[in-house]
């Protein structure tokens, strides 16, 4: 039945999760929200792995999920349905656009979807962003405002803006060296 339900929830992003990965992390909170098997702190664990790992973010994203949630075949299907219904639908748009690519209509459809992808993937990049930057639950009253941010995650991003415009090295890199200073410094 778990097995079902992941398929299902992966079909429908596969169907609109138009725009990348980041649009489907609103999607993967609803499911998060919904169902209790994910939390918000492993979708924010997932998507940074998922960055550094080969491959798409979205595919590698929901091979985690059905991995976590029912194993080896949970993965292996939550992928396939996640690739299924794209497949279909790039096909179809394929075919659909060659003929009609001058029509007015059609040209106004792909207008309208851009600021639905660009609000969804904002909205991914609101919700890392609050994870990684904000304690929202140290916040206790007016005297602890200052307890709500992650501070060394604050400073090291800073220090990483800086650092990347002055050294130009390849992005593994600062993969890496942030993944060590996470660990050494113990960022959670």
């Amino acid at each position: 039945m778990i097995i079902l339900y992941l398929v299902k929830e992966f079909i429908i992003i596969g169907c609109l999760a138009i725009g990348g990965g980041m649009v489907a992390v609103p999607f993967i909170q609803n499911i998060a929200s919904s169902t209790g098997w994910i939390t918000e702190k492993q979708i924010v664990e997932m998507i940074a792995i998922s960055e550094i790992t080969p491959g798409p973010l979205l595919v590698n994203m929901a091979t985690y999920i059905g991995y976590i949630v029912a194993g080896v075949i949970g993965g292996i299907l939550t992928t396939m349905a996640l690739i299924l219904p794209q497949i279909i639908i790039i096909f179809f748009i394929y075919k659909v656009f060659n003929k009609f690519k001058d029509n007015t209509n059609v040209l106004i459809v792909f207008r309208g979807i851009r600021p639905v992808s660009l609000a969804l993937t904002v909205g991914g990049v609101l919700t890392i962003l609050q994870s990684t930057f904000f304690k929202l639950n140290n916040y206790t009253g007016i005297n602890s405002i200052l307890q709500i941010f992650n501070w060394k995650c604050i400073l090291l991003g800073i220090a990483l803006i800086i650092v990347m415009r002055k050294v130009k090295i390849h992005p593994i890199f600062y993969f890496i060296i942030c993944g060590i200073v996470g660990i050494v410094f113990k960022l959670s």
